[in-house]
């Protein structure tokens, strides 16, 4: 197809109608071998692989903005493509990486650190679950630039499949992972895990964002901000107005948010799907409020603390 409008004009055409869904990109890589290179990055910026009918399943009605026009790569499809390109493209291109371990049977687990290995330039892991954790901590902590997980933290170092939540192993903090991590959400039951946290905290230079969900002990962070200099936004999500009292009286900062919205794990999937694509996740709204109550402490210094969402 020969050019008819000035390219930079036909590039912003193309790469609008290809932001606005990848399911939109394919048939776009067929036009033409200058659209191609324009808009096939855009198909990898973020990479969700998953099982496609279980997705689709939980997806239903639930908040579709964030997931309904966009593709599942699936891994036959990723092992493909990271052979027909050159060593540099994922590298260059893909910046978010949602994992769902178990679309990799067994055989394939090279094929999954294939994927993580050809990404070195992710920033942004979400671990839906995890298998073969040894070797997946070990791709991980080869990602140089990688700022943002979430994950279960005691499943990834438990280095077994079968973890027993009432032995769950000792969370190495100062292992090259987190070196630069600066936002980091954990599914862990801290109720049971073996590890110091409050120790650990301590050991994570970058960190400016942490998040749990309120399994733990409410006074366990309650000076979470004093264990850790650098960090600025602490979450934790509730599900159940117990839980959100027990917090919310033992987290007096108005650095700390309690948010009840996206406490199940298809909120927290559907928030990183937000998130990865621009349209504002849960720490965009923490921050917000933040912003807004340490104003309203300033000028109303002598007014109680808000501290729940």
């Amino acid at each position: 197809m020969s050019p008819v409008l000035p390219p930079e004009l036909e590039r912003d055409i193309f790469e609008i109608v290809a932001l606005s869904g990848t399911k939109c990109i394919p048939p776009l890589l067929r036009v033409a071998q200058r659209v191609k290179f324009w808009v096939e990055p855009l198909l990898y910026h973020v990479i969700v692989v998953r099982d496609e009918k279980s997705a689709l399943r939980q997806y239903a009605s639930r908040d579709p903005a964030a997931t309904s026009e966009h593709a599942l790569l699936t891994p036959t499809a990723l092992t493909a493509a990271i052979s027909r390109h050159p060593p540099a493209f994922f590298d260059q291109h893909v910046r978010h990486l949602f994992l769902d371990c178990r679309v990799y049977p067994p055989s394939a687990l090279a094929q999954r650190n294939l994927l993580i290995a050809a990404c070195t330039g992710v920033t942004d892991v979400y671990l839906a679950t995890i298998q073969d954790a040894s070797s997946l901590a070990a791709a991980l902590t080869r990602l140089p630039s990688l700022t943002r997980l979430q994950a279960n933290l005691s499943v990834l170092f438990a280095g077994a499949d079968d973890l027993d939540p009432l032995t769950a192993p000792e969370i190495d903090f100062a292992v090259p992972l987190f070196r630069h991590l600066n936002h980091l959400t954990a599914f862990d039951n801290l109720a049971f895990s073996g590890s110091d946290w409050r120790a650990g905290l301590a050991l994570l230079p970058a960190l400016t964002h942490l998040s749990f969900t309120a399994n733990y002990p409410a006074p366990l962070f309650a000076d979470v901000f004093a264990l850790c200099a650098t960090l600025r936004v602490f979450v934790v999500l509730v599900n159940t107005q117990r839980a959100f009292q027990r917090v919310h009286a033992a987290l007096p900062d108005p650095r700390a948010v309690i948010l009840d919205s996206i406490s199940d794990m298809l909120g927290m999937e559907n928030n990183w799907h937000r998130g990865a694509r621009g349209l504002g996740d849960y720490w965009e709204q923490a921050e917000e409020l933040i912003r807004l109550r340490l104003r309203a402490l300033r000028e109303r210094p002598e007014e109680p603390r808000i501290i729940s969402a």
